[in-house]
């Protein structure tokens, strides 16, 4: 059911894509609290899968308010998220973000199976599997990258042999003062 849901959503996102129809929802949010939610989400997926994985998650911030699309962020954690829990037997996952003057560097780094050099190119071409006969359709990493190229991003995967991958990505960061 989880698999048909997630792939209904992923053409649903497509056809917005190719219809130029993606929408935006730029809004003030707090990012700690956004990724404490996506964290709690990830512990909760890898418990349903009975994995033995544990997640990380690294604040780059004691606080971090942001005006930017937490809908648009939370699917692209999600999507990587995914993947990394797709492709992780054991060790962790950590997620988190460095803030910085003008951009916000996010990153999910996994201790799962590694992306050979000659794959990493096409890592985020539409319908592309690292593994043709594990579950999904291979948009999910495609959709992250029009997403974020939208957003004015940058988006990229660095894999090491016997280490893991870090699948990571920039936004512009634009602060955000919540009223009190």
């Amino acid at each position: 059911n989880n698999l048909l849901l997630k792939l209904v959503d992923d053409m649903i996102d497509l056809s917005e894509i190719e219809s130029g129809d993606l929408f935006f929802d730029y809004m003030g949010f707090d990012l700690n609290n956004l990724l404490e939610e996506i964290e709690q989400l990830t512990k909760l997926k890898i418990l349903s899968e009975e994995k033995i994985i544990d997640v990380i998650l690294e604040k780059g911030a004691d606080s971090c308010f942001m005006y930017s699309d937490n809908r648009r962020l939370k699917q692209i954690f999600t999507n990587l998220i995914n993947n990394a829990v797709k492709f992780t037997r054991e060790g962790n996952i950590t997620l988190g973000y460095r803030r910085k003057k003008n951009v916000i560097d996010f990153y999910v780094k996994d201790t799962g199976q590694w992306i050979p050099k000659n794959r990493i190119d096409n890592i985020f071409v539409r319908f592309v599997k690292l593994d043709e006969f594990g579950q999904g359709t291979g948009i999910g990493l495609s959709i992250c990258k029009i997403i974020v190229d939208k957003m004015g991003g940058e988006i990229g995967v660095e894999s090491i042999e016997n280490v893991g991958s870090t699948f990571w990505f920039t936004i512009p960061y634009t602060p955000f003062t919540p009223s009190v």
